[in-house]
């Protein structure tokens, strides 16, 4: 008999998940187009909440978020949906920080193998992150990015997901790790 082992567990790894990242719904959509990071670009519409899909394949535990701010305006709100659009968990109305990498805190949140949605939503028009551009609406449409009229910064629960009407797809990044 061999020593190989007959049975392989893999252990979830320490992480993060970005709009472009291989585990993110929109990877193929950035590769495909030759999508550019650009320096920034203003938020689309006070009180729009983006939401970018992502797959988690392993228990694991986020317990943070981030974009990169290149124009400093309001308030927003970061958090977690599951696929159907349930709240995962989410920042709360936050001051939008200086320009540069804003790193939110959430609740240590568990998230199960399955498809998950990061959420970004900006109470006004002033504030710019750091965007993919070069992908259509109706790409984003396709590999799953969806949008909500809010009507306030705080994320809603549960969320009424819309395709998306402009080709905006934030950089939004969570940080994961093991959950064993």
């Amino acid at each position: 008999m061999s020593d190989f082992p007959t049975m392989v567990t893999s252990m979830p790894a320490p992480g993060v998940i970005t709009s472009s990242s291989p585990s993110s719904l929109t990877f193929d959509a950035v590769m495909m187009s030759q999508a550019d990071f650009t320096a920034g670009a203003v938020w689309p519409a006070a009180n729009r909440a983006i939401y970018v899909p992502f797959i988690v394949d392993s228990i694991v535990t986020a317990y943070q978020m981030a974009f990169e701010v290149t124009v400093q305006s309001g308030n927003c709100d970061v958090g977690i949906y599951d696929e159907l659009g349930n709240r995962v968990v989410s920042k709360g109305s936050t001051a939008v920080g200086a320009a540069g990498i804003q790193l939110v805190d959430i609740t240590d949140t568990v998230l199960t193998p399955n498809t998950y949605y990061a959420a970004l939503n900006i109470d006004n028009t002033t504030a710019a992150v750091t965007r993919i551009s070069g992908i259509a609406a109706l790409w984003l449409q396709v590999y799953g990015v969806q949008q909500q009229a809010v009507g306030a910064v705080t994320l809603p629960n549960p969320a009424t997901f819309a395709n998306p009407a402009s080709a905006y797809l934030p950089c939004i990044a969570v940080a994961l790790k093991s959950a064993l």
